[in-house]
């Protein structure tokens, strides 16, 4: 399950990252950033990642929510074949001033 978590944390943050980063040009230039877009990339970064997951933006703030699994070897013997983990990340979409 530690890896699941790890995959989950990791690609949560990475979405979260992208979105932030697709906004970026639009946050600096003064102009409304183009939140479809910036979901978007997040969902492709999850996507690349293999984890299912939902992004948010909300004010300032992109919250990117994941799930993730991973196959088991010794648990597989009792049945449990997979083990699911959650991870989350916020990045605050800051103007430069």
């Amino acid at each position: 399950q530690a890896a699941a978590g790890r995959r989950a944390e990791l690609a949560a943050a990475a979405a979260a990252r992208a979105a932030a980063d697709e906004t970026a040009t639009a946050r600096l230039a003064g102009r409304t950033a183009n939140s479809a877009a910036a979901i978007a990339v997040a969902q492709r970064v999850l996507s690349a990642a293999g984890v299912s997951g939902e992004v948010a933006l909300s004010g300032t703030r992109v919250r990117v929510t994941t799930q993730a699994s991973t196959p088991t070897v010794f648990l597989s013997l009792i049945g449990i074949d997979t083990l699911r983990a959650n991870g989350a990340a916020v990045a605050e979409l800051v103007a430069n001033d």
